[in-house]
């Protein structure tokens, strides 16, 4: 074989391993802007939900402020709050409403979704430190903080707890596309208006059954999960009580929802 065919094989070949590098290169970076695309989610500046609508989970927190707290009581409920923003998923909408005296338009004070705290994501294609302060600031400080204000000296002269029950359901959950929906309620559970009041009567199902008031405020639960934080009352310790708890299983189920847990705040 002449030198000059030699040398041309060589060339041919090196060419052959430079191109090849070439296209593990494009391959490579290729991949890792699609990759980067595809980490990139658009999402509201304010709210930070997915500005294509999907929801991953529906979660409503509600707070029942028409009585006080005790010291121990808000620090159960504090601790409670961060474990549920610490366990929640990627995209989980948390909307916080806070239960008065009357039912008005500001009832739902925040509605933020969670972005991910980058924790899934890759070194390689992300800034998980920038993702974990972008959780901590818009997202689960915002909840704490928005809780925190919410416990403390509280005396109010009515308790709508069903009203809230169903406007709740009906603003959050009724047309939510989300696969999951659950409903935190932090509250003494002892529901009192003019029209209905378990301080005037035994929190007896059946008896409220037979209410024109139980038809008015039936809510809208279907495949709703509902945790309870159950604020035990010294006062009101023959009225909280096993039957108090089945009056709230029995109107949750008979509405197409379901109690995962009932805990006890004491």
């Amino acid at each position: 074989m002449s030198k000059r065919i030699s040398k041309k094989k060589k060339a041919d070949q090196k060419g052959k391993l430079l191109l090849g590098v070439g296209l593990v290169l494009v391959l490579i970076f290729g991949y890792g802007s699609f990759k980067l695309n595809e980490s990139v989610v658009e999402r509201n500046p304010t709210t930070l939900c997915r500005q294509d609508g999907h929801i991953a989970k529906e979660t409503a927190v509600i707070v029942d402020s028409t009585d006080s707290f005790s010291q121990t009581q808000a620090i159960l409920v504090k601790k409670e709050m961060k474990a549920l923003l610490e366990e929640a998923v990627v995209d989980e909408r948390v909307t916080l409403y806070v239960l008065g005296e009357e039912i008005g338009d500001d009832v739902d004070r925040l509605s933020v979704c969670n972005p991910g705290d980058g924790s899934e994501k890759s070194e390689l294609f992300s800034n998980k430190r920038r993702l974990r302060e972008q959780w901590e600031v818009s997202f689960y400080q915002r909840v704490v903080n928005a809780v925190d204000d919410l416990i403390g000296e509280h005396q109010a002269e009515r308790s709508p707890i069903l009203e809230m029950l169903k406007l709740v359901s009906v603003q959050t959950m009724y047309k939510s596309p989300a696969p999951e929906k659950q409903i935190i309620i932090v509250s003494d559970m002892l529901h009192h208006t003019q029209s209905y009041s378990h301080y005037r009567k035994n929190a007896n199902y059946q008896s409220f059954q037979e209410t024109a008031y139980s038809l008015e405020q039936r809510p809208y639960l279907s495949g709703v999960e509902l945790n309870i934080l159950y604020l035990v009352r010294p006062r009101d310790m023959n009225l909280q009580n096993r039957g108090h708890i089945k009056f709230w299983e029995s109107l949750v189920t008979e509405n197409g929802g379901y109690i995962s847990r009932v805990k006890i705040i004491n």
